[in-house]
């Protein structure tokens, strides 16, 4: 909810107005309020009655979006009950399910991901992550929600075998040439079967399930957690996998850098020179990991003695399987996969089929 990289609204939103003045919150100040692209249509800036408030409406066909909306609440019953302190998500200021809509105080903060970005996110930043994420795996279960609530979608198991002819139409080249990757895989394919079995049989807990580090906003110095929308019980590993696999995603993502900085020959990048270029800027995030990891069971001990001993291990797999959705969600925008999409898959690819030797490569090792 950081104002400051927002695009200004040309229409304004009139639905969001209508709502705002219903909760007593006054209209938005005209000319002053900014959309912020994404999944969803969203606004935020300063009310009439001088409250800054950030305004989202869920898209999407109706039973989805309800199902997400109902599931946001679900996060916010949850919490309000538990009156869980490390827990510091903008307060609900009201919401309106016909017209999906929740409405947030808007912080003052920065993204996780533009913090990492600028090399501002810190291990004291990491450590604190890792305490706010054990804090919502500690909070009560509800037993509706765990009843009603399906278990993930993602990794998508289905399209393993074939993309459905719609999905196979509209998808670039770049979609497709790594879906040909994946299907073809089979020791791949068995492991990702192993990770969906092993996460069936792993104690449930209320958890986010679509953790990304743009979904953690830093006011204050610290780290809070939004966009609640696949808030359901789900194997803890999802989200520690989700915050290994951001980091792992941008140690990639600055290969070609790192690979220029070190190099003074021109020409094609070899593999051996992704793989230098990768490893030495991994060295450089993993200590974020090890300290986001030590966060979270430091906190999780204080609270649950007994710890979970394959925990780590199923957080690797999710690590793996992270690195891949990125790849596909970005290949969605690409005529085909360029080396470094490559690369996260070949990265991602070893850790799924091997999770359990991961675990010290990817800094989840146990404090001393």
């Amino acid at each position: 909810m950081h104002t400051s990289v927002l695009d200004p609204a040309p229409d304004g939103a009139p639905q969001a107005d209508a709502l705002l003045v219903r909760l007593g919150l006054g209209e938005f100040v005209p000319g002053s309020i900014r959309a912020r692209p994404g999944r969803n249509a969203s606004w935020s800036g300063p009310t009439r009655s001088g409250r800054h408030v950030f305004v989202k409406q869920l898209q999407g066909p109706a039973e989805d979006s309800l199902q997400r909306f109902r599931r946001a609440l679900a996060f916010e019953d949850t919490v309000s009950q538990a009156r869980e302190p490390q827990l510091c998500s903008p307060p609900l200021l009201g919401h309106s399910e016909p017209g999906r809509f929740l409405v947030h105080a808007c912080l003052d903060a920065r993204s996780g991901a533009e913090l990492l970005a600028d090399h501002a996110w810190d291990e004291a930043l990491s450590q604190a992550l890792g305490r706010t994420v054990a804090a919502v795996h500690m909070l009560p279960p509800r037993p509706d929600t765990a009843e009603e609530t399906p278990p993930p979608l993602l990794p998508p198991l289905h399209l393993l075998d074939a993309l459905p002819e719609q999905g196979y139409l509209m998808a670039t080249q770049g979609e497709l040439e790594l879906w040909r990757l994946l299907q073809r895989d089979t020791e791949l394919i068995d492991s990702l079967h192993r990770l969906r079995e092993s996460e069936q049989q792993a104690p449930g807990r209320p958890s986010h399930c679509d953790l990304r580090l743009d979904q953690v906003l830093v006011h204050g110095g610290t780290p809070a957690l939004v966009d609640w929308e696949e808030f359901r019980c789900a194997d803890p590993a999802r989200d520690i996998g989700s915050v290994v696999g951001e980091l792992l995603w941008t140690a990639v993502t600055r290969i070609p850098a790192a690979h220029d900085d070190t190099s003074s020959a021109s020409g094609p990048v070899s593999p051996h020179d992704i793989a230098a270029a990768g490893t030495r800027e991994w060295q450089r995030l993993r200590p974020l990991a090890t300290a986001f990891w030590h966060g979270y069971r430091d906190a999780d001990k204080s609270r649950r003695p007994e710890p979970d001993p394959l925990l780590a291990a199923r957080a690797c797999g999710f690590a793996g399987w992270h690195l891949l959705d990125r790849v596909l969600a970005h290949a969605g925008e690409q005529a085909r996969l360029p080396a470094t999409g490559l690369a996260a898959v070949g990265i991602g690819r070893r850790i799924l089929t091997a999770p359990h030797h991961t675990t010290a490569v990817l800094g989840l090792t146990e404090t001393s």
